[in-house]
Parts: C-alpha cells; sequence; structure tokens
C-alpha cells in the first residue's frame, strides 16, 4: 500500500513538472528591441531574397545607433540596385509552433519607427503570416503612410496623409474574426493606453480590409514573420530609424479592438534572445511538485 501511494505521488510530481516545463512557454507574445549596437541580422533576423535573386540583389542596410537615448537599428537602404528584407521568425526557431503569430486570436503588430528620408512604393514595417497566406506592410514617409502586400504592392485604402514627424508607433489589428485587419499611429511619439492616443489610420474606427499575400523567401518558402527593412522595389531607396517590433496575440473581443487591446507595457513580453517566463500558475505547479517529491522520498527511506 505504502509503495502504490509513493508511487502515485512520484507521478503526481511528474505530472506537475510536465506541466511547468509546457506552460512556461504559454506566453505568446514577443518583441524585439533594438540594442543600439547591432544590425538587424546581428541580433537574429533574417536576411531574405526574392525567390530566385541572387545575393547581392538583397543586403542588410541597417546599423545599430543611438537616436536622443533610444537604441535603434538605424537603416539607410541608399542602393538602387538592392533592397532590404529582413524579418524575426520567433523566439522558438523558423517560424512560429501552432498557435503563434498573428493568425492566432486576432492580434495586433507594432512598430515605433521615424521616417528620415526616400520614397515610398512599398513597406518597411509589418508581418507575413504564412499559414494564412496573409500578409501586410506600412510604408512610412513625410507625413504620409501607405498600405502595401510583402511584394510592394497597393493595398488596402488610399494613402493616410497628416503629421507623423518623429517617432510614431504604429500597429497592425486584426480583427477578432481574423480574416481583416486596420492600422493605428500614436498621435505622439510611445505607446498610450488611452484610445484618444491614436490614430485610425485606414480611415473610420470600423473600418477592415482584405490581406495581400504572405512573404515568400529565397527558399520559395511562406515563414511565420515579423518584417522590417525596405519591402520596396530595387529603385526604391528609405532610410530611418527602428526601435522596436513586436506581436501580441490577444485582443478585446469586447469593445474596442485598436491598440490599446493588449497591455502593451505590462504584457509579459519574451525577448529575442532570452528565456521563457513561467507562468504564476507555473510556479505554483512546481512547488506541489517539488513538494510531491520530497514526500516520495521521505516515504521510501521510511519503508
Amino acid at each position: 500500500m505504502k509503495r502504490t501511494k509513493s508511487l502515485s505521488h512520484l507521478v503526481l510530481a511528474f505530472a506537475l513538472l510536465v506541466a511547468l516545463a509546457t506552460s512556461a512557454s504559454a506566453y505568446i507574445d514577443v518583441r524585439w528591441n533594438a540594442d543600439g549596437t547591432s544590425s538587424i541580422t546581428g541580433q537574429g533576423g533574417v536576411l531574405a531574397r526574392n525567390f530566385g535573386d541572387l545575393p547581392p540583389r538583397s543586403a542588410d542596410f541597417s546599423t545599430g545607433g543611438n537616436d536622443g537615448g533610444l537604441n535603434v537599428w538605424q537603416i539607410n537602404d541608399n542602393s538602387a540596385m538592392a533592397y532590404m528584407k529582413t524579418y524575426f521568425t520567433g523566439p522558438y526557431g523558423p517560424g512560429w509552433p501552432s498557435g503563434w503569430g498573428p493568425s492566432s486570436s486576432g492580434g495586433s503588430f507594432f512598430a515605433k519607427v521615424k521616417y528620415i528620408s526616400g520614397d515610398v512604393t512599398g513597406g518597411q514595417v509589418g508581418f507575413s503570416w504564412g499559414w494564412k497566406n496573409w500578409g501586410v506592410t506600412l510604408g512610412i514617409g513625410n507625413g504620409t503612410v501607405k498600405f502595401f502586400d510583402t511584394n510592394g504592392g497597393a493595398i488596402g485604402p488610399a494613402a493616410w496623409t497628416g503629421d507623423n514627424s518623429g517617432y510614431r508607433v504604429y500597429a497592425i489589428c486584426q480583427e477578432y474574426t481574423k480574416t481583416r485587419w486596420q492600422a493605428w499611429m500614436s498621435n505622439g511619439n510611445d505607446w498610450s493606453s488611452n484610445p484618444a492616443d491614436w490614430t485610425c489610420i485606414t480611415g473610420a474606427a470600423t473600418s477592415y480590409y482584405s490581406y495581400g499575400p504572405a512573404f515568400v523567401d529565397e527558399n520559395n518558402l511562406k515563414p511565420a514573420a515579423l518584417l522590417v527593412g525596405n519591402y520596396e522595389p530595387f529603385a526604391s531607396m528609405w532610410q530611418g530609424n527602428v526601435q522596436y517590433v513586436a506581436h501580441a496575440t490577444m485582443v478585446n473581443a469586447f469593445g474596442f479592438r485598436g491598440p490599446v487591446s493588449w497591455d502593451f507595457v505590462n504584457a509579459p513580453w519574451q525577448y529575442n534572445p532570452g528565456p521563457d517566463v513561467p507562468e504564476p500558475g507555473s510556479l505554483l505547479a512546481l512547488g506541489f511538485g517539488l513538494f510531491s517529491t520530497v514526500g516520495f522520498v521521505i516515504r521510501r527511506k521510511r519503508a
């Protein structure tokens, strides 16, 4: 009888420890901050080419830098013969696992960007979700934001015009049904939890638009990715700074579905690189697991 109880305690402890291991990866919000010293590919970003292109056609035109105290990626695509397409694929390797990415329970993409110079015939930041063949990029110019697919094709509404000088946080937010999107821009130079601090740059806050096709890399694959660079034709040149790109999975299904739907400041972001952050329930599971394991060892000795 004692052996049976001890075995049951061991099984319980093992199950709880397994729960800890799996739930430690339960947070599915991810964010990459520029470190101020490295290029995008130097921080784990992937440099991509159009399918069939030779390597010189694509380059990482970013460097690490500091702008007014902000660590940023300084992008300077000054070549008419090459383009810059870099992307981040998630903290678990090439592509998000099941349940990750913009198709999971809706979601919002964020990027903090400052336009400096150049033309806008394609996007600089956005996301691509190959499983659903979705992709959206924002082309950020002087007093304008345009909307593109991942190949530089125009999608969505007409260009937005207004004051976007300095740093702005841009957000691409999915409808809760996961089939359409809208875009927002912060009125100030950082994220805010107040809906009044945001402008819906795709028109009315109730207007949504269809996606463009997902990005296809040089291996003819469609990665789940956060895009940053210059997803434009060869002749286009663009200069600007990016402080971070991020994706928050959850949206508020009740009421406002814009960029304040997720607690951007207090969200349990997983930075890249970095360990998973255990949930509070995981720590409780660990406590029960260790308690059960100690109890099992004591009972073994008494037996």
